[in-house]
């Protein structure tokens, strides 16, 4: 395998991360959009270093308002963490606590908690 595949990944991650905190969404989803396809191709849809970009991904649509959406996302990446033995790592805390978040902003305070 080219080694220079799984940096690309690392770096689109890093690139939309830029995008993000300069809130330029689009441009972040953009760049995480191309990370998820290498780690796709490269781990598979359900290996833990694909849903660390499902989890950026779902933050760019809370930062963007669609809550629907990043809730998906988060969805995604949950039974992954799960089902990797991640259970009770800072990763799945991580995303419990996005999914809150989401719930919170749609106005679902019981579903946050």
């Amino acid at each position: 395998m080219d080694q220079t595949i799984p940096k690309k990944a690392f770096i689109y991650n890093n690139i939309g991360n830029v995008y993000s905190r300069k809130d330029e969404k689009d441009q972040a989803l953009k760049y995480f959009e191309k990370s998820l396809v290498i780690r796709r191709k490269l781990y598979g849809p359900d290996h833990h270093v694909t849903a660390d970009i499902y989890n950026n991904i779902g933050n760019v649509y809370i930062d963007k308002g669609d809550y629907i959406k990043a809730l998906e996302y988060f969805g995604k990446c949950l039974p992954i963490f799960t089902k990797a033995n991640r259970a009770n790592s800072p990763e799945t805390a991580l995303t419990y606590y996005n999914i809150g978040v989401a719930y919170r902003k749609k106005g679902e305070y019981n579903n946050a908690l």
